[in-house]
């Protein structure tokens, strides 16, 4: 038996601490010891000498930061393949991202290889996010990737797949990918295992470094005496085991769904404002292409837009802001005013921000050098589509006839619900892990279920123009809009929906703010089109997935009715999705579209409230394909 131990740590961009304030450890104190490891390491001769994988991203980040001398001493570990990188940038929510970004993931593998000469990576690595879009696995292969290591955090419920497998897309791609239940994996193989080769994947913990010299001693001694030991990378790894018969390896269709992708949910601006900016980007791009134009900072929104869907959101909530937290209003108020933990938050929720700040900037230069024709209108175009009031509730009518409901709701979250949700989701408990997926210390509360009251409705020109007054309690005790406005326009493609929220204030609570449209006729394949490609979610989310909330790229559909959501990426068939659990097999699911605009059921990593004024967009629309 060879084992080949492969050395990493965990990157968190955040978490631990502010997302710069690691970055500038790891250009010094964790590079200048890993390079000490290494050069203590190499009287031990080539075969024992300590090598570190890193995802690629952060590699040229360190590289392009360090200091001169550390970069000389890099550089020369480098060219001796005793630090390298993996083909991914770092662990990513997939279903963040569109079908065209996810090319962008290799980009920065790309620059490393140009700078220093090396064949691009044949592995990949994601690490702690339990799921990801089946999407990923056509790039993976169109950019000569031959193996995918996912290991998920501990504390989640893994996918229903087995350690080594060829993950199938729905056009029957194949990755060979093992699925190891922590970070990496133990240094033996486990029982029943069959081929002559083991990943021993000596992963450290979360922005921890390298480790000590030591280890490769520790490891080896672990073994049996005829068992050879030798350290290198993943790519070595999978070199080897591709040398293996795996004629008989299982093959796993389809979506190994993100159960985190509620994250999404907890930067409604942002998550709105990067969307908008990634599809303005693509159109300049190709404009660019078109007038033969190179955009000065193309390359740089690339790798800042792939910043913003990198798996950290914040800090650690448990560690800054600690298990006891309050969750009445006055309360929090006071603790958020006068704790500076909570400023801290705040200060790394603002990162993220930053990052579509900068997006926006180079956005505005790249429009000074390139034009992109506007297509000509010619004149309105009678809708086929009509909206109207029926007993007091706006109501879309489809060219087939079929109503479509809308309406706005807020939902607290109770404490059943909370722990019933985690029952369900979690493997194993903890205060810790309480405190990251759910919430500790969380106060005895039934579920809340609120509605506006409509102050106003005007109809013009075939719209509806409606304004809603929010509940007093759902904004003095909880974090609800103090007001909202509807809007519904027939247009030609379908009928254009914009929802504002005036005034939302931030509340602890475990909340979730839904744009519902119900279609009670409508009927058919329930499908959502994610990184380029349409899952049908009945059919082809793997158990154990996510087989409840998904993120869009473009639209969800229910048969031939379609939604798009512009801002908002989180859509559920049937029902509200925050805090509810469905992993199991196949469900029925009632005709409705219920878009999650905002939540904070994340008890760590992402915002923990949420306030201010928010704008969504949304196209309904109803194709001429019957089902």
């Amino acid at each position: 038996m060879l084992v080949i131990g492969v050395f990493k740590t965990h990157f968190d961009y955040g978490y631990t601490d502010l997302a710069e304030n690691i970055l500038k450890k790891y250009r010094k104190e964790i590079i200048s010891k890993v390079i000490g490891v290494c050069s203590e390491t190499e009287k031990n001769g080539d075969r024992l000498a300590y090598r570190w994988t890193l995802p690629a991203w952060l590699l040229m980040d360190i590289y392009g930061h360090c200091e001169e001398g550390i970069k000389a001493e890099l550089t020369r570990l480098i060219k001796e393949d005793k630090i390298t990188c993996h083909a991914l940038p770092f662990t990513v929510h997939t279903e963040l991202m569109s079908g065209r970004q996810l090319d962008d993931l290799f980009l920065p593998a790309q620059r490393f290889c140009k700078t220093f000469g090396k064949p691009f990576p044949i592995s990949a690595k994601m690490t702690d996010v339990p799921g990801h879009t089946c999407a990923i696995i056509e790039p993976l292969v169109r950019h000569g990737v031959k193996f995918l290591h996912l290991g998920k955090n501990p504390y989640s419920l893994a996918p229903d797949v087995p350690l080594l497998f060829w993950w199938e897309d729905l056009k029957g791609n194949r990755m060979l990918t093992m699925y190891t239940q922590f970070y990496g994996s133990q240094t033996r193989p486990p029982r029943g295992w069959k081929y002559p080769v083991w990943l021993a994947l000596n992963q450290t913990g979360d922005n921890e470094g390298g480790h000590s010299a030591a280890v490769i001693e520790e490891m080896r001694s672990a073994l049996p005496k005829n068992w050879e030991f030798r350290t290198g990378s993943l790519d070595d790894f999978a070199r080897e085991l591709l040398g293996c018969d795996l004629s008989d390896l299982p093959v796993v269709r389809g979506e190994l769904g993100d159960t985190w992708i509620h994250g999404g949910g907890t930067y409604p601006c942002v998550m709105g404002r990067y969307r908008r900016a990634r599809s303005r980007f693509y159109e300049l791009s190709d404009a660019a292409k078109e007038q033969g134009i190179s955009l000065r900072r193309e390359e740089e929104f690339r790798d800042l837009a792939l910043q913003v869907v990198e798996h950290t959101f914040g800090i650690n909530i448990c560690r800054y802001i600690g298990y006891e937290r309050e969750y009445e209003k006055k309360a929090f108020l006071k603790e958020r005013e006068t704790r500076p933990e909570y400023t801290f938050a705040e200060q790394s929720w603002e990162e993220q921000r930053r990052r579509i700040y900068g997006l926006e900037e180079m956005l505005g230069e790249m429009e000074k050098e390139v034009s992109v024709p506007v297509p000509e209108k010619n004149g309105k175009v009678p809708s086929r589509y009509a909206v109207s009031m029926e007993k007091g509730k706006p109501v879309v009518t489809l060219p087939s006839g079929r109503k479509a409901y809308l309406s706005y709701e807020y939902r607290i979250i109770g404490t059943d619900k909370l722990n019933m949700f985690m029952k369900k989701y979690m493997i194993r408990f903890s205060d810790w892990s309480t405190s990251d997926f759910g919430k500790m210390r969380y106060p005895e509360i039934p579920d809340r279920l609120f509605r506006g009251r409509l102050r106003e409705c005007r109809q013009e020109n075939g719209g509806l123009y409606l304004e809603y007054i929010s509940p007093r309690e759902s904004v003095s005790a909880y974090g609800n809009a103090g007001s909202y406005t509807l809007t519904a326009v027939p247009e030609e493609e379908g009928v254009r929906v914009r929802l504002h929220l005036k005034g939302k204030v931030a509340t602890p609570f475990v909340e979730a703010g839904n744009m519902v449209f119900s279609v009670p006729e409508a009927h058919g394949t329930f499908a959502v089109q994610k990184c380029g490609i349409e899952i049908d979610v009945q059919k082809d989310v793997v158990r154990n997935a996510n087989r409840i909330l998904w993120a869009t790229d473009e639209y969800a559909r229910i048969g031939n009715v379609r939604l798009s959501s512009v801002d908002a990426p989180l859509v559920s068939f049937g029902r509200s999705a925050v805090s509810e659990w469905n992993g199991g097999g196949p469900r029925k699911y009632a005709p409705a579209f219920v878009v999650n605009l905002f939540n904070n059921h994340w008890g760590t990593n992402f915002p923990q409230w949420i306030e201010g004024d928010f704008d969504f967009e949304f196209l309904l629309s109803e194709t001429n394909e019957a089902e």
